[in-house]
C-alpha cells in the first residue's frame, strides 16, 4: 500500500487530513452564524475551540508540502493560478486557512464586532468550498486515466463530508454549548457520506479493472482494494457509533467527550484509508 513513497502518503494524509478540518471549520462556522442571538459567552468558547479544526486542516497541508523536495519549491507552485489546478488547489488552501485563521485569531479580541466576525466565518465557508472543488480537480490529468475519472472528485468529496461533521460534533461537544440537534444532523451527514462514498470506492475499484497501459492493468496495482473498503467502512461505522453513544451519555459529560473523541479519531483512520488506494493506482497512458 505505500509503494508510491512518501510522497503519495504525504498527499493521502493532505486529502484525508485537510478537507476533514475545512469541512469541520465550515460547519462550526454555520452554526455560530445560525444562532447569532445566543449569548456571547459560549459564542466565544466556540470561535477559541476553531483552532482544533483548523489545526487539522494545518497538518493536512504541512504533509502535503513534504512532496514537493524542498520548502522554497512551494512558491513556484503559485505561478500557475488561473491555468494549473495544482496552483489553484494550493491558493485556494492557503485563502481558507488565512480567513479561518483570521476569524479564530479574531474571536480573541476583547470586544470583537459581531458583523466583523461574520464576515470572516461567512468568507471562511466560501473558501472551504473553493477549495474542496480545486483540491477535486486537480487530479485530472488526461495522461492518467486511473485519476481522470468523475469518481476522483466524488470521492474526496464523500470523505471530507464523512469526516469533516464528525471532527465538528466532537468539537460541539468539547464546547458544551446549547447545539440542540446539530450533533445529531451532523452524524446524520457523516452517515450518508459514508454510505455513498463506501459505494463511490466499490465503483472505483471496478473501474480499475478496465484500465490499463501497455505494462499492466490498474486493478494489479492496488490487489487489496476491496480488503481497504470493507476496513474503511468497518473503522467508520465503529467510529461514528462510539460518537452516537457519546451525544447520548447523559450521565457523565466528560465520558460522552472521550467516546467522542475516540470515535471521532477512528473515523479519520477511516478517511485515511480511502485516501491510500487512490495514490497507490497511479497509472500513466505510457510505461
Amino acid at each position: 500500500m505505500f509503494d508510491g513513497g512518501f510522497s503519495a502518503t504525504s498527499l493521502a494524509v493532505f486529502t484525508a487530513l485537510a478537507p476533514a478540518g475545512a469541512v469541520a471549520f465550515a460547519c462550526l462556522a454555520a452554526f455560530l452564524l445560525v444562532n447569532r442571538s445566543q449569548p456571547r459567552d459560549w459564542r466565544d468558547v466556540l470561535a477559541h475551540l476553531l483552532f482544533i479544526p483548523l489545526a487539522i486542516a494545518w497538518a493536512g497541508f504541512i504533509a502535503s508540502a513534504t512532496h514537493l523536495g524542498t520548502p522554497a519549491n512551494a512558491l513556484h507552485a503559485i505561478n500557475g493560478l488561473g491555468r494549473s489546478p495544482l496552483s489553484n488547489e494550493v491558493v485556494s488552501a492557503v485563502a481558507f486557512l488565512f480567513f479561518a485563521g483570521m476569524a479564530w485569531m479574531y474571536s480573541y479580541r476583547e470586544k470583537p464586532k459581531a458583523s466583523v466576525m461574520n464576515g470572516l466565518l461567512a468568507i471562511s465557508i466560501v473558501c472551504v468550498i473553493v477549495m474542496l472543488f480545486h483540491t477535486s480537480f486537480a487530479y485530472s490529468i488526461a495522461t492518467v486515466p486511473t485519476w481522470d475519472t468523475w469518481l476522483t472528485p466524488a470521492n474526496l468529496c464523500a470523505t471530507a463530508l464523512l469526516s469533516g461533521p464528525a471532527l465538528a460534533t466532537t468539537v460541539l461537544q468539547a464546547a458544551r454549548v446549547r447545539a440542540g440537534k446539530w450533533p445529531y444532523a451532523l452524524l446524520l451527514i457523516a452517515v450518508a457520506a459514508l454510505a455513498a462514498g463506501t459505494v463511490l470506492l466499490v465503483c472505483h475499484m471496478n473501474f480499475l479493472g478496465t484500465v490499463g497501459n501497455n505494462v499492466t492493468l490498474a486493478s494489479a496495482l492496488v490487489p487489496n482494494y476491496g480488503w481497504l473498503i470493507a476496513a474503511h467502512a468497518a473503522l467508520a461505522i465503529c467510529g461514528l457509533a462510539f460518537q452516537l453513544h457519546g451525544l447520548r451519555l447523559a450521565t457523565s459529560r466528560t465520558r460522552g467527550l472521550v467516546f467522542s473523541v475516540i470515535g471521532c479519531a477512528v473515523v479519520i483512520i477511516a478517511a485515511l484509508l480511502a485516501r491510500f488506494p487512490f495514490y497507490d493506482a497511479y497509472l500513466s497512458v505510457g510505461f
